[in-house]
């Protein structure tokens, strides 16, 4: 008695592969992006006292805010 094959769909999609899915470079982000971005985690802080040393740390960090 002959068999037929087992009836598994295989994907119309190809996957991309490892190389194929990272062609995008990465932005790179100024000083002062990075400064607002930190202040806003900072921000999330509730205890004022935690928030204004995480504040004064990433202006270190990152420079002052310009005005």
């Amino acid at each position: 008695m002959a068999t037929s094959p087992p009836l598994i769909a295989t994907p119309a999609i190809a996957f991309p592969t490892g190389s194929e899915a990272n062609t995008g470079t990465p932005k790179v982000l100024t000083n002062a992006e990075k400064l607002k971005k930190a202040l806003k985690s900072c921000k999330k802080d509730k205890v004022k006292k935690k928030r204004e040393s995480c504040e004064k740390a990433a202006q270190k960090k990152y420079g002052k805010k310009k005005k």
